[in-house]
């Protein structure tokens, strides 16, 4: 989802709000992740890569976000200590994976890192003169700051582009921390698995350089960093963040709510995080529209929350009914069992109700909407990624209302 601006954000949430989404990091709302961000600014300092892997909506990005701020404040802080001291420069790269060729990746990848080198246009148009020797870069007739890179020969020397960071990082004499959202993706590409290969063959070489690698996309995400036969075994610490524990989110919510002269009842807070299952995003979404409803000087409860409600379906209709449209029958029935609780999917008695289909179908519609971020695992139990959507289905399909959701 693209991610608003600051004076949209202005005008989403006023000042004093107290909850926020879709929207770039805000420290002020980065809550329960202190121990795993620390872990992670010191793995990567120390000259290791990492990769947090979870389902959308769980706040992998905010966690990278909030990892590179630590980084960033904490060289900042080192610069002072002598001539020894190795700087840091950090390159997020979000946007990556809108390229679906890998001559479009390396190109992106390339002048990425070139902009993380230098400001300066001429500056980083003599870099990639320097260590590209086989790929001829160029700039684009009437805009200096852009640079070019010729599609045959990106093709065909992708070594040195991929090297591209460290061979920077050598020659500014420093660390170079970048992170890569949405990694999953990478099998996407049009040459997916040779080329997550050869990516790994030549950042595992990498000393000056860390990566930070979010991405979510079920099982086969986090198998390509723990099976010896997947091409990332082994590359980095993988991180998987759980939902923050319902004690984190209550001491949150209500010092939120009590900041800007609001309460709300605990049990109408453990209703909230039991529809959304602690999930980050519709947690913080939920509290937000639960706050909107509540008076000043109000104590919030389960009126309030059933508004919020009625509010967020609304609001998420129609990209839950377009969801629910894109999927083949047979996927929607599996999503429409998995959200009425059922668990044992090939069982002769599931397959018939909702009209799953064979065994083998069951299977592997299990497998592709896992691959799509629409189920996920909690423990052992498979469930919505997007728990709100699995709500959604119930008052959409079997007649459920708001008031029998709480």
């Amino acid at each position: 989802m693209r991610q608003p601006s600051d004076s949209l954000f202005a005008v989403m949430f006023p000042k004093n709000t107290p909850f926020a989404f879709d929207i770039p990091y805000r420290s002020r709302f980065f809550t329960g992740r202190d121990e795993v961000c620390t872990f992670l600014t010191s793995t990567l300092l120390a000259g290791s890569n990492a990769v947090i892997a979870a389902p959308p909506g769980r706040g992998k990005s905010w966690l990278a976000q909030a990892v590179l701020a630590a980084i960033s404040k904490q060289a900042q802080q080192n610069s002072g200590s002598g001539p020894q001291q190795e700087s840091v420069r950090i390159l997020a790269i979000t946007d990556l994976f809108r390229a679906q060729h890998t001559v479009d990746f390396l190109n992106h990848f390339a002048t990425h890192v070139l902009q993380a080198a230098s400001k300066s246009s001429e500056t980083r148009l003599q870099l990639a003169q320097t260590f590209l020797q086989k790929v001829t870069p160029l700039t684009e007739p009437g805009d200096a700051e852009k640079l070019l890179f010729d599609s045959w020969q990106t093709e065909h020397n992708p070594d040195e582009i991929l090297d591209l960071p460290e061979r920077i990082a050598e020659s500014l004499g420093c660390r170079l921390v970048i992170w890569i959202d949405d990694f999953h993706l990478l099998r996407n590409l049009d040459k997916g698995a040779a080329f997550a290969k050869r990516v790994r063959a030549i950042w595992q070489n990498h000393k000056r350089v860390s990566y930070l690698l979010s991405g979510s996309g079920g099982p086969a995400f986090v198998q390509l960093f723990e099976r010896p036969a997947q091409p990332f075994y082994q590359f980095a610490q993988l991180v998987q963040p759980q939902p923050l524990p319902a004690e984190t989110w209550l001491a949150y919510f209500r010092e939120q709510f009590r900041a800007t002269g609001k309460s709300v009842r605990k049990q109408t807070l453990l209703q909230l995080l039991s529809l959304c299952e602690a999930e980050a995003r519709p947690a913080q979404e939920l509290a937000f529209h639960l706050w909107h409803q509540t008076a000043a000087e109000q104590t919030s409860g389960k009126k309030e929350l059933r508004a919020a409600l009625q509010l967020y379906f609304a609001l998420h209709d129609r990209a839950y009914s377009r969801l629910a449209g894109g999927l083949s029958p047979t996927q929607l029935n599996l999503l429409k069992a998995v959200a009425m609780g059922e668990q044992q999917l090939s069982s002769v008695s599931v397959m018939e109700k909702y009209r799953l289909g064979s065994p083998a179908s069951t299977t592997k519609n299990r497998r592709l909407l896992l691959a799509a971020d629409l189920l996920t695992y909690r423990g052992d139990q498979l469930s919505f990624a997007d728990p709100m959507f699995a709500h959604w289905m119930k008052l959409k399909f079997f007649g459920l209302t708001v008031k029998k959701l709480i």
